[in-house]
């Protein structure tokens, strides 16, 4: 939902200017395109001059119907009929006077009136006569109404008291009524309520690019099973929004910013809330930011199947031999799934993020996005035992249990191994595991590859006995699979941990390459 008002308007009024001849003349835009004529509908010149001025006209979305209101009453017109309708009693149409709207709901009249110091809404019927008899449905307001505004078979109603009501218009067998849903007060967010000029479900694109601060009116179900809102401002400073209402696990239901300088993100923001008990409070927790991912480029859009936040950077090159600077501008892309699954894990939500993640892991950079992962939060939780001195692993634990769900983890360990200083590999095999027993569990399982990969980690570590009987192991089950490749990556391994070629020539004898 969305509110923009302007106070440069606080003073200006809207009044809708009469011929001298004293007829409203309607451009019959929805009949022709083309015709410059103008087709006048005559009203009474009594009419125009008992309640001069007119102040509010609605037309029907078809163009069939208008509607006018004065000082006082009100009157509306068919085009198919050709006929106006007028209060035939003068005392019941000087009684009140419209105040904040006329409204067409097909063939219904939504008016916002004042009547004997009370402001209503009230509803008519194009094809019933004028009176108070008629009126398909009064609902009282507590204030002035200023603003009506329809969207479908939503009102809102935004008064002077600065409330917005929500109402739905229903149509039932013999009649028609209005629903409250919800109401929301702008208190601290609006200053001058009379200052409002318009109220809308859909927010205009240029709030989209400039839209400051960020505000959410967000739906909540009260025990009685009514709809009310929640307001919240979320960020200053935001440059553009969008959100997911149908994004992937705890994608849906999110919202996401922009605040140059990277991107936050509110999971599960847009939810309509659970009915609240008697025991809860009645102030509903504001959702708090899940995830904030710095960016070095201006995203441009989110891929949610991929994973990816896509951008462009710009780069500038100078040189002392040419008299301008070369501009150019790149694209640019982020991985955002480890970000998430960050939120989720210190949350202790371990289930929840094996659900998100089980929805990427088709993806064939899936293992490269939790070696990140893993890399990042192995470097987070090191950096953070130099600078305080006490030993917490507070996070790792959780993202080795969550990895532990895949069948890529043996690789995803050895792959951030390969990519972190050995300084910092205690603190990850400590909550991994002993190296030399997942390079058993990979030999066991015939990933060969893998096991590769773990023989450096050992001779790194100094794990690896002198005869190499782990590398020789490895060599013959490559040799069994026929690996060539390995086999070769092998040789070359044994001859560059032994300069004398003594480990090379024990090898060839054992496997009988020699």
């Amino acid at each position: 939902m969305y509110v923009t008002w302007n106070l440069d308007a606080v003073n200006q009024s809207l009044t809708l200017g009469i011929a001298i001849d004293e007829q409203l003349f309607v451009i019959p835009f929805a009949k022709s395109a083309t015709t410059g004529q103008h087709s006048p509908d005559n009203t009474r010149s009594l009419k125009v001059a008992a309640n001069w001025p007119i102040r509010y006209s609605s037309l029907s979305s078809d163009g069939r119907l208008i509607a006018i209101a004065g000082r006082r009453g009100l009157v509306h017109y068919s085009a198919s009929s050709g006929r106006w309708k007028l209060f035939t009693d003068p005392v019941q149409e000087q009684a009140f006077s419209v105040q904040g709207g006329l409204l067409w709901f097909h063939h219904v009249l939504v008016a916002a009136v004042e009547v004997s110091k009370s402001h209503q809404i009230r509803l008519y019927s194009r094809d019933l006569e004028l009176s108070n008899q008629n009126v398909l449905h009064r609902e009282v307001m507590p204030s002035p109404v200023i603003i009506l505004s329809l969207v479908d078979n939503s009102l809102l109603v935004y008064c002077a008291d600065n409330t917005l009501f929500h109402f739905l218009i229903i149509p039932t067998a013999d009649t028609i009524k209005l629903h409250l849903c919800g109401s929301i007060t702008f208190n601290g967010v609006i200053a001058t309520p009379s200052a409002v000029r318009m109220v809308s479900w859909m927010i205009p694109s240029a709030q989209k690019q400039l839209g400051d601060p960020l505000v959410l009116l967000r739906l909540r179900k009260s025990a009685k099973q009514e709809v009310k809102y929640d307001m919240q401002i979320f960020a200053e400073r935001i440059e553009f929004c969008w959100i997911h209402l149908r994004g992937i696990a705890a994608l849906e239901n999110s919202l996401w910013a922009f605040d140059g300088r990277g991107i936050r993100v509110w999971l599960n923001a847009l939810a309509i809330e659970a009915p609240a008990t008697q025991d809860q409070n009645e102030n509903p927790e504001c959702v708090k930011e899940s995830v904030n991912i710095p960016l070095e480029f201006y995203p441009s859009s989110v891929l949610m199947d991929k994973g990816i936040i896509i951008g462009a950077e710009h780069e500038v090159a100078a040189r002392s031999n040419l008299p301008f600077v070369m501009f150019r501008h790149a694209t640019s892309s982020h991985l955002f799934l480890h970000h998430i699954l960050r939120s989720h894990l210190e949350a202790s939500q371990v289930k929840d993020a094996v659900v998100f993640a089980s929805h990427y892991q088709d993806l064939v950079y899936f293992a490269h996005a939790l070696e990140i992962f893993l890399h990042d939060v192995v470097e987070h939780e090191t950096d953070l035992e130099l600078d305080s001195g006490s030993d917490s692993q507070e996070v790792l634990p959780k993202v080795v249990e969550f990895l532990d769900y895949f069948d890529a983890a043996l690789d995803v360990v050895v792959g951030c191994a390969r990519k972190t200083e050995m300084t910092r590999w205690r603190r990850l095999f400590d909550v991994v595991g002993n190296p030399k027993t997942l390079f058993e569990t990979c030999l066991q399982s015939h990933r060969l590859k893998t096991a590769g990969s773990y023989l450096l980690v050992l001779h790194n570590l100094e794990q690896l006995d002198e005869k190499n009987v782990d590398a020789i192991r490895l060599l013959k089950s490559a040799m069994e699979e026929k690996d060539w490749q390995l086999c070769r990556e092998l040789l070359r391994f044994l001859r560059s941990i032994d300069d004398s070629g003594v480990a090379l020539r024990d090898a060839l004898a054992q496997t009988g390459l020699a």
